[in-house]
């Protein structure tokens, strides 16, 4: 489960890297102000305020993986129209998804590192979901500038949403084929 929480957060840090590496320069191209730049990340900010609490819930009811699923269909469609949506209301209403999406992702991804972590190692897990996180965000921020300037956003911008749900699958894979412990009663 260490595993599967780890490969989700890496996922929502992987496309916040990237988006934020060059949104205020994609808004520019498309003729927004400042302030309309500003503004949109306000608007992002504003689920991953106001809904990680209400996600968090749900993981609780309904399971991690099923909450994490419904985030990467909001990150995966999200990342994608980065690379060919041009209105900047339009790539403002793709950031709200990617927002959303993040906002499941992220109490899925911990309590699965939670669930999967011994009782005396839980906040080490937690450490490690955030060290791979910021990691995974450095090394998809890096390139993000260099490929939106050479082999455009439209190409960038759909890989990074095909590896994101790529990673799922293993995170997926890794959270359901795992070894139960006689101790355990957590069902997906």
């Amino acid at each position: 489960l260490v595993m599967a929480g780890v490969v989700f957060a890496a996922i929502e840090f992987a496309t916040l890297g990237a988006f934020d590496a060059v949104w205020a320069r994609l808004l520019t191209d498309q003729g927004a102000s400042t302030v309309f730049i500003g503004g949109s990340f306000t608007l992002m900010a504003t689920p991953l305020v106001f809904l990680s609490v209400k996600f968090g819930r749900l993981v609780d009811r309904k399971g991690s993986v099923l909450v994490a699923s419904f985030g990467i269909l909001a990150i995966a469609p999200a990342v994608v129209s980065y690379g060919w949506l041009n209105a900047p209301l339009a790539l403002g209403a793709a950031g709200i998804f990617h927002a959303i999406g993040s906002s499941a992702i992220s109490p899925a991804a911990a309590a699965l590192v939670a669930e999967g972590s011994p009782p005396d190692m839980i906040a080490r897990g937690q450490g490690l979901l955030e060290a791979v996180g910021f990691l995974a965000a450095a090394a998809f921020a890096l390139p993000t500038g260099w490929a939106y300037e050479t082999i455009g956003r439209a190409t960038w911008f759909t890989g990074i949403s095909a590896a994101s749900l790529a990673l799922f699958a293993l995170g997926w894979w890794l959270a359901r084929n795992r070894p139960v412990l006689a101790s355990e009663t957590v069902q997906f």
